[in-house]
């Protein structure tokens, strides 16, 4: 059972480094009993250890005794090369992108270049620009530059990342998305199509972005045709245009809404769907 001594119960001490990177996304050094109480008022679901061996008793006791997920990466200590796999990183990016984990602290043995290049990886994730990247990991080396070997793993990190169905507002503003520019992504479904007529998403997460694309595109025309032949329909219980308009759109964008996709396709269809609205 981890027992701060009495002199710093009361004092909130922050691990070093720490820095709060998203809401709910925090990284720093390895904790220590200073830091306990600290990391206690943050009320963490996840904390994720990138270091060479178990984490210490007194971080295991403090997860138990706050109902906190440890995940522990062996990582070797950091020495003048990239220590993490890439492997490792699209793990570890698995668990902090999910909303369940959170809030979640990261972190390894001195908070600064294991824990910099998984949070380098995320920030590609998320589509922030190179030098941005690389600026953010140098405040964290008192100034030194990113190493080259760190640059060259940044730039060929193309992972396979399984993303969750609810990602946090901070990943893509909260969209689940199924393409990425230089990232493989695998989303998870639970068949949100099936109902609606739109197909079989079970095996969703073992699908690579274009093979989802493809799917959903399809679901996307099979719905079109569904639209304009309503829209076009002489039956007369279908009533007025307005009337036929109003029903075929909500045929039309269950495929969209269902994956919370904006492919080219659909882009082009909506666009065309909601010029009608006047008519």
């Amino acid at each position: 059972m981890y027992l701060p001594d009495a002199q710093s119960s009361s004092a909130l001490i922050p691990p070093f480094r720490f820095a709060i990177c998203e809401r709910g996304l925090s990284r720093g050094a390895y904790p220590t009993l200073l830091n306990m109480r600290f990391l206690a008022m943050k009320r963490l679901r996840t904390i994720v250890s990138l270091v060479p061996e178990r984490p210490t008793c007194d971080v295991l006791d403090f997860c138990r005794e706050h109902d906190i997920t440890s995940h522990h990466f062996c990582v070797p200590k950091y020495t003048e090369s990239v220590s993490i796999t890439k492997e490792q990183v699209i793990k570890i990016l698995q668990i902090i992108i999910d909303p369940s984990t959170l809030p979640c602290y990261v972190h390894c043995l001195d908070g600064v270049n294991v824990t910099g290049v998984v949070f380098a990886c995320l920030r590609k994730l998320q589509n922030w620009v190179r030098s941005s990247i690389i600026n953010e990991f140098c405040r964290f080396t008192f100034g030194r530059e990113m190493s080259v070997e760190e640059v060259q793993f940044l730039d060929d990190f193309d992972g396979e990342v399984v993303v969750p169905r609810e990602v946090p507002d901070w990943l893509w503003n909260g969209a689940n998305v199924v393409k990425h520019s230089s990232i493989k992504l695998c989303q998870l479904a639970s068949d949100p199509l099936d109902e609606q007529g739109g197909g079989n998403l079970s095996a969703l997460g073992t699908h690579t972005a274009p093979a989802v694309v493809d799917l959903v595109e399809n679901g996307v025309d099979r719905s079109r045709l569904t639209y304009f032949d309503l829209l076009l329909s002489k039956d007369p219980e279908l009533g007025e245009d307005r009337v036929r308009h109003g029903r075929s759109k909500e045929i039309f964008p269950v495929h969209i809404r269902a994956m919370a996709l904006e492919s080219s396709t659909a882009i082009t269809y909506r666009t065309r769907m909601l010029s009608l609205d006047d008519i």
